[in-house]
């Protein structure tokens, strides 16, 4: 699975807009030569669920929106899950239309995208 971040703007003080995107392969775990930034991590939990945890600069989650690519047309979508604030961790998971978790690592071209606004402390 590779991932990419990078800081979007600076939407004041301690507030950053992040985004980053991972493409979920298998079951295997994400190699971290492929993370880009400081800001998160991204493990697989299990079949179209992931926890993307965050660095302990953030304090708290405002805002968080998942999306997918995919190869080919398929009624799949990325939620966000449950936020976990003692942990910094966000959950996403891959359903279909009746709420079913899927799993879309078989396409290399598939890729999981999201964004977040996040309050850091001061020393970030």
């Amino acid at each position: 699975m590779d991932a990419l971040t990078y800081i979007c703007r600076e939407y004041g003080p301690n507030r950053l807009h992040l985004s980053g995107s991972f493409r979920p392969n298998s079951s295997s775990a994400p190699s971290s030569s492929y993370y880009k930034g400081k800001w998160f991590t991204i493990a697989r939990v299990s079949q179209g669920l992931f926890s993307i945890t965050f660095v302990d600069s953030v304090i708290d989650l405002e805002f968080f929106s998942a999306h997918l690519r995919l190869a080919s047309a398929a009624a799949r979508f990325a939620q966000g899950g449950t936020w976990t604030s003692g942990t910094k961790v966000q959950l996403v998971r891959v359903v279909d239309a009746s709420g079913n978790v899927q799993d879309i690592s078989s396409d290399a071209d598939n890729v999981v995208s999201f964004e977040a606004v996040v309050r850091v402390g001061s020393d970030w």
